[in-house]
C-alpha cells in the first residue's frame, strides 16, 4: 500500500514550496487539478497541506505520481538533496540522496586524492573534515568526491548539518530509506547499517558543532563520515583536510571555460581581484552571463566597486547564496559570542589583504578605544582567544604572529558598515600605525623591516582615510595628524627605496591636508613643501621643485627666525636644487649660511654638520674648486663614520663624494678603494638592484677607466645601465 509522503518529504516540500501559489502549481504539474487539491488557508499550515497532498496522491489517482512530483521539484531546485535521483550501481539501487554533480567542477585533484586515501576501504580514518573559508568550494568538493566514488558505497546520505537539532531528522529519513519505521533514532539507523554489512558514507554539510558530530563517528569498519565546515576543531574526531582557494591556473581555466571569449590576461586579473575564491568566480561568471558584460568590464567594477559587486550574480546551484550572504551570517553569529573578534575583523578588513602583525594591537588599549576589542588587547590570553575566534569561524588565518583576511571576506565585512563606522575604525588604525612605525627612515636601515611589513597596510588605510577625510576631519584631529604623518613618512620610505613616483601623490596629499587644516603659513606646511619638492627633484623636475623650496624657506624663517636648524634644512634643500639647475654659484652662500647655523646650534660633530659639509663641498667641486672641497668631504666622512659607523649608507654617500673629489684632482688611484668600499656598503644595505648601487658601479667604472683599466670598467658600466633602465 502506498503510504504517501514521509515526514522528511513533508518537511522538505513545506520548506521549499511554502506558499500556496508555488505549491499548487507543482501539484498541478503532477496531474492534480487545483480544484481537486486540499484547501489552503486559515489554520492550515504548509506542512499540514503537504500531508493532505501525500494522502491524496497515495490513493493512486495519478500514475507514477512520486517520480513525477520529484521530477517537477527537481526542475525548481536542482541542487536540493531530496530531489536528487536514485542512482543505480551494478544493477542494484543504492540509498543515495547526494546533490546533483556540479556542471563546471574544476581542479581540486590534490584534495580529492587525499580524500580517497582517507575515506576508502583501506584507511583507518573514519571521519574527515573539509575545512576552509566560506565559498571556497568545500561542498562542491564533497559532492564531486561522492560522485567519483559512488561505486564504493552502498549508502551515501547527505545531511544539511548547519542546525544540529535537525540532524536526527535527516538520519531518520535515512532510516526510512533503509526500511525502518518513521522517526528512527540515529543509533537505530547506524545499527541497521552494521547489521546489513553495508558500506556507507555520511556527508554532514556545513557542520558548525563538533560536539553534535562526535556521536556520529562510525563504530563499524565499513562506515565513513565526511564533514564540510567553516569551523575548526575537527582533529579531535578524525583528520582535517584544509581546502584552499583555487590555484590561479584553475581559476583562469574556470573563467575561460565559462566565458570563452575572454582573454587569459583579463581572466588572470579577475581571478586575482576575487582572490581565487570558487563562489566569487561563479558569481562573476553568472553576472557576466546575466548582464552581457564582458569580463574586462567586470574587472573595472571589481576595482572600483568590489563591495557592491559581491552581492550580485545569481549562482544556479546555490540559489540565494552569494559571498556577501555567506559571511554576513558567520559574522552575525560571531558578534553574538565574541564581539571583540568582529571589531578586530572590521579593523583587519580595512587593511591590505597581506598578513597584518598582531603586535600592532597588543598592549595598546588606549589607542584601540573603550569597545570590546580595547578591553582584550591588553590581556595576551584574551586577545589570543579573540584572534582564535576569527580563525575558528574561518574568517581569518593566523601565522607567525600575523592575521590575514581574504580580500572577499574583507569586502563583505566592510560592505554593511556606514561611513561613520568605517571612519571610526580607520581613525584607530591611523593612530596605531603612527604609534608603531619609526619616524627615522632616511638612511636608517634599522627602521626598514617594520616599514616593509606594514607598508601595504599603511597604504590601504591611508587610501581609506582619504575617502573618509571629511568625516575624519569633523571628528578627530589626532587621526588627521596621523594621516599627514603617515603620508609623509611613507613617501620617505618609498623614496629611500627608489620609488619617487609612488611617493609623489602621498606628498601632494600631505601638503593639501596640512594647508587645509593649518593654513598656508603653518610650519607643518613648510615641512610638507620641502618633502614634496625633494621628491620632484628626485624625478628630475627641479624647476617645479625650486619655488616650493623657496616658499618652505620663507615660512620657516618667518616662524623660527633666521638661525634655526629647520631654516638650515630649507637652505640646504634650496641650494641643492639651484645646484641641479647649474646655479652652483648661487647655492654656495646658502650652504655656507646653513653650515654656520648647524655648527652654532649643534656643535662641530653633529650629523647635520656632516650633511652641511658634504653639500657645500659638492657645490665647490661643481664650481671647479675641488681642492677647497676636499677637506670638507674628509671632515664630513669622519663625522658620519663616528656617528653611524663605517658600514652605514650615509658613510657610503660620503665615501663616494670624497672619491669624486680626489678623482677630479687627478688622484684616481686614491679614489678607487673608496669607490669600492662605497659600492660594497650600498649593495649590502640596498641589495643589488637599487639606484644607489647603480651610482656606485658607475663611479667605480669611471675610476677604472681613468686608470687605463677599461676592460674591467665595461661590465660595471653595463650593470649600472641595466639597473638604471629597470628603475
Amino acid at each position: 500500500m502506498d503510504e504517501g509522503l514521509s515526514a522528511g518529504d513533508v518537511r522538505a516540500f513545506a520548506e521549499m514550496f511554502a506558499d500556496s501559489g508555488s505549491a499548487r502549481r507543482l501539484v498541478e504539474l503532477v496531474g492534480v487539478e487545483v480544484s481537486a487539491q486540499p484547501g489552503w488557508g486559515g489554520s492550515v499550515s504548509a506542512q499540514t497541506w503537504w500531508w493532505e497532498v501525500g494522502r491524496l496522491l497515495a490513493q493512486g489517482k495519478v500514475a507514477d505520481w512520486r517520480a513525477r512530483l520529484w521530477a517537477a521539484a527537481r526542475e525548481e531546485f536542482p541542487a536540493h538533496w531530496l530531489f536528487a535521483p536514485v542512482v543505480a550501481v551494478g544493477g542494484e539501487s543504492v540509498v543515495w540522496n547526494v546533490p546533483a554533480r556540479l556542471a563546471h567542477f574544476i581542479g581540486r585533484e590534490d584534495q580529492l586524492a587525499e580524500l580517497e586515501g582517507r575515506l576508502t576501504a583501506g584507511s583507518v580514518v573514519s571521519l574527515v573534515a573539509l575545512a576552509g573559508l566560506g565559498g571556497v568550494g568545500k561542498t562542491a568538493l564533497a559532492v564531486e568526491f561522492a560522485w567519483r566514488h559512488q561505486d564504493e558505497f552502498d549508502v551515501v546520505w547527505w545531511v544539511s548539518a548547519e542546525q544540529p537539532e535537525l540532524i536526527a531528522g535527516y538520519l531518520a529519513e535515512l532510516g526510512e530509506a533503509l526500511g525502518l519505521a518513521a522517526g528512527a533514532e540515529p543509533a537505530a539507523v547506524f545499527a541497521a547499517l552494521r547489521r546489513r554489512g553495508r558500506a556507507w558514507l555520511l556527508v554532514l554539510d556545513n557542520a558548525e558543532d563538533v560536539a553534535a558530530v562526535a556521536s556520529l563517528r562510525p563504530v563499524d569498519r565499513r562506515g565513513r563520515v565526511l564533514v564540510t565546515s567553516r569551523r575548526g576543531g575537527w582533529n579531535g574526531l578524525g583528520v582535517t583536510v584544509a581546502v584552499p582557494v583555487l590555484a590561479r591556473a584553475e581559476s583562469v581555466a574556470f573563467l575561460l571555460g565559462r566565458l570563452p571569449g575572454a582573454g587569459a590576461v583579463v581572466a588572470d586579473r579577475v581571478a586575482g581581484l576575487l582572490g581565487d575564491l570558487a563562489l566569487a568566480l561563479e558569481q562573476a561568471v553568472s553576472f557576466c552571463e546575466q548582464t552581457g558584460m564582458s569580463l574586462t568590464g567586470l574587472a573595472g567594477l571589481l576595482v572600483d566597486r568590489l563591495e557592491e559587486v559581491i552581492g550580485r550574480g545569481v549562482v544556479a546551484e546555490r540559489a540565494g547564496v552569494t559571498v556577501a550572504t555567506l559571511w554576513e551570517m558567520s559574522t552575525s553569529r560571531l558578534a553574538a559570542s565574541v564581539p571583540a573578534a568582529v571589531e578586530l575583523l572590521e579593523m583587519v578588513a580595512l587593511c591590505a589583504p597581506d598578513p597584518l602583525p598582531l603586535d600592532l594591537f597588543e598592549g595598546r588599549s588606549e589607542l584601540v578605544g573603550d569597545g570590546p576589542l580595547g578591553a582584550v588587547v591588553g590581556d595576551r590570553l584574551a586577545f589570543a582567544e579573540t584572534v582564535g575566534a576569527l580563525v575558528d569561524f574561518s574568517l581569518a588565518t593566523r601565522d607567525d604572529g600575523a592575521v590575514q583576511v581574504h580580500r572577499m571576506v574583507a569586502a563583505t565585512t566592510v560592505r554593511p558598515m556606514s561611513r561613520q563606522e568605517r571612519a571610526a575604525r580607520v581613525a584607530v588604525l591611523l593612530g596605531l600605525l603612527r604609534a608603531d612605525l619609526p619616524g627615522n627612515i632616511g638612511r636608517a636601515p634599522q627602521s626598514w623591516p617594520r616599514w616593509r611589513a606594514l607598508l601595504p597596510h599603511v597604504r590601504a588605510v591611508v587610501a581609506q582615510a582619504e575617502d573618509l577625510f571629511e568625516v575624519l576631519r569633523d571628528g578627530d584631529d589626532a587621526a588627521v595628524g596621523a594621516l599627514v604623518w603617515l603620508c609623509a613618512r611613507t613617501a620617505v620610505y618609498l623614496r629611500e627605496h627608489a620609488q619617487p613616483a609612488e611617493a609623489l601623490p602621498l606628498l601632494e596629499r600631505a601638503l593639501a591636508i596640512a594647508e587645509a587644516v593649518d593654513g598656508p603659513d603653518h610650519p607643518d606646511v613648510s615641512a610638507r613643501l620641502n618633502n614634496l619638492a625633494v621628491a620632484l627633484r628626485d624625478l628630475g623636475r627641479v624647476s617645479e621643485a625650486l619655488p616650493l623650496f623657496e616658499r618652505a624657506l620663507a615660512i620657516a624663517e618667518a616662524v623660527y627666525g633666521p638661525d634655526h636648524s629647520i631654516v638650515s634644512t630649507c637652505l640646504n634643500n634650496l641650494a641643492m636644487a639651484l645646484q641641479d639647475l647649474g646655479r652652483a654659484g648661487e647655492a654656495v652662500p646658502l650652504l655656507e649660511r646653513a653650515l654656520a647655523i648647524d655648527e652654532a646650534v649643534d656643535g662641530p660633530d653633529h650629523p647635520d654638520v656632516s650633511t652641511g659639509l658634504n653639500n657645500l663641498a659638492s657645490a665647490l667641486r661643481d664650481l671647479g674648486r675641488a681642492s677647497e672641497a676636499l677637506p670638507l668631504f674628509e671632515r664630513a666622512l669622519a663625522i658620519a663614520e663616528a656617528v653611524y659607523g663605517p658600514d652605514h649608507p650615509v658613510a657610503s654617500t660620503r665615501l663616494n663624494n670624497l672619491a669624486l673629489a680626489l678623482q677630479s684632482l687627478g688622484r684616481a688611484g686614491e679614489a678607487l678603494p673608496l669607490f669600492e668600499r662605497a659600492l660594497a656598503i650600498a649593495e649590502a644595505v640596498y641589495g643589488p638592484d637599487h639606484p644607489e648601487v647603480s651610482t656606485g658601479l658607475n663611479n667605480l667604472a669611471v675610476a677604472l677607466r681613468d686608470l687605463g683599466r677599461a676592460s674591467e670598467a665595461l661590465p660595471l658600466f653595463e650593470r649600472a645601465l641595466a639597473i638604471a633602465e629597470a628603475v
